[in-house]
């Protein structure tokens, strides 16, 4: 239904926390009108000389089930907005943790065809403008949704190991076209062989060597049949999404299985680049349509959930911190109509009208701070669960929390101020004649 009406579907990592948030917004949306609505409509429904000598009748326990319903309600807020922050946080985060590879200004191009000369051809007329500073193939994307893999039988001394990896097949220009740190061994060269390798960190801790990068190095191992030696070994980087850990990967030259470019370009000419790749690509492929994105953005789309799910919990949060104000401006009124007389007779003895706002908050900012000492834990309880399904992930500090309750009272002091600053300037004797 939410893909129906907002053209996403939410990933299941989210699906829990946002039933969560669905429930406690209608429970919060009830309990305001309970606490806001009530004793607006009973203020105004009563006589006006009644109102005026503060004549009301109010049942046995009436306010303090007012003041529950207050303080759940502003529970619900806060629990809302510390979620939030921590869903904002790991957004930026996500975005601007370094994968392992340089994103900025890679242009990524799919291929129509693997044809090795129409290839070379496609790179050497690309590699003539400055404006482009390094061209690779590879079968996919560095970072992509989209990955291939398979079983890898690893040759070592004394036994024959086998674990899931990744595969990529690039060619020599792979690494240093993304700036993929070379750790142990060698890159691919324009000779280098389909049964020469390179792998990752993770691989090597896969092979039990841990930190061991150049006891790795002419390590025989097998993929999809074919034999080959392990040349090099590169820094981890992630190939898909930062919600996953990072993957085994070995890597293969290969001139057949090519799908993709990926395009490095000059940042200072990046509008002349893409015009001369489209105009390149219209000459080598002419009966294709150029399809590309940018390394960046591709990389954007893999937290599309997320950011729908941070656009959610905005407006969930301002929904149910309006409703709050209704609940806590309609309590403030209703009491300062009930001290009326109390107010008249500590104005008559010289209190301030700062003394008379500090009376009427205060009780009310008692409220909201229980609903703090309310709302942190469970905040916690459910956003570490959220946070969990991240491989990468920011801790949960104490100082989001502080900033929660410190909104919270902010929005509390506004929605109190108007009734206890219009009950202080209020003339005094008129609310003990009238009493």
């Amino acid at each position: 239904q939410l893909e129906f009406f907002t053209g996403y579907s939410l990933a299941l990592t989210q699906i829990g926390s946002l039933n969560i948030i669905l429930f406690l917004m209608a429970v919060a949306l009830v309990t305001s009108l309970l606490a806001g609505l009530y004793p607006s409509l009973f203020i105004s429904s009563l006589h006006p000389e009644k109102a005026l000598k503060a004549n009301i009748n109010t049942s046995t326990g009436s306010i303090p089930v007012r003041k529950i319903l207050v303080v759940f309600q502003f529970v619900v807020s806060e629990v809302l907005i510390i979620g939030t922050i921590i869903v904002y946080n790991q957004l930026n985060y996500l975005q601007d943790v370094d994968m392992g590879f340089d994103k900025t200004s890679v242009l990524e191009l799919s291929l129509p065809d693997d044809e090795e000369t129409t290839l070379k051809r496609f790179k050497d007329q690309l590699l003539n403008n400055s404006s482009i500073e390094n061209v690779t193939f590879s079968n996919t994307g560095t970072a992509s949704p989209n990955t291939w893999g398979g079983d890898i039988d690893v040759f070592l001394s004394e036994d024959i190991i086998q674990f899931l990896s990744q595969i990529k097949f690039t060619d020599e220009d792979f690494i240093d076209t993304y700036k993929i740190e070379l750790l142990a061994g060698e890159n691919f060269n324009i000779n280098s062989s389909d049964t020469t390798f390179i792998v990752n960190q993770t691989f090597i801790e896969k092979m039990g060597l841990k930190n061991d990068y150049l006891s790795a190095i002419g390590t025989n191992v097998k993929i999809w049949g074919r034999k080959g030696k392990i040349i090099g070994v590169v820094k981890d980087f992630n190939t898909t999404s930062l919600v996953d850990e990072v993957s085994p990967v070995i890597i293969s030259t290969s001139r057949r299985l090519y799908n993709l470019a990926g395009i490095k370009l000059n940042i200072a000419n990046v509008k002349d680049a893409v015009e001369y790749i489209e105009e390149v690509f219209a000459i080598v492929y002419p009966d294709f349509v150029i399809d590309y994105e940018f390394l960046d953005k591709t990389i954007e789309q893999f937290y599309e959930d997320e950011i729908l799910f941070s656009r959610l919990m905005v407006s969930f949060s301002l929904i149910s911190i309006f409703i709050g104000c209704l609940g806590i401006f309609g309590l403030s009124a209703f009491l300062a109509l009930n001290r009326t007389k109390e107010i008249g007779i500590r104005k008559v003895l010289g209190a301030s009208s700062v003394s008379i706002v500090k009376l009427l908050s205060a009780d009310l900012l008692k409220l909201v701070l229980i609903a703090s000492i309310v709302a942190w834990p469970v905040a916690y309880y459910f956003m570490q669960k959220w946070i969990e399904n991240f491989a990468y992930r920011i801790p949960i500090g104490w100082e989001i929390f502080f900033s929660g309750g410190m909104i919270t009272v902010l929005i509390a002091l506004v929605a109190i101020s108007y009734n206890a600053i219009k009950a202080s300037i209020a003339n005094p004797i008129k609310s003990i004649r009238y009493e």
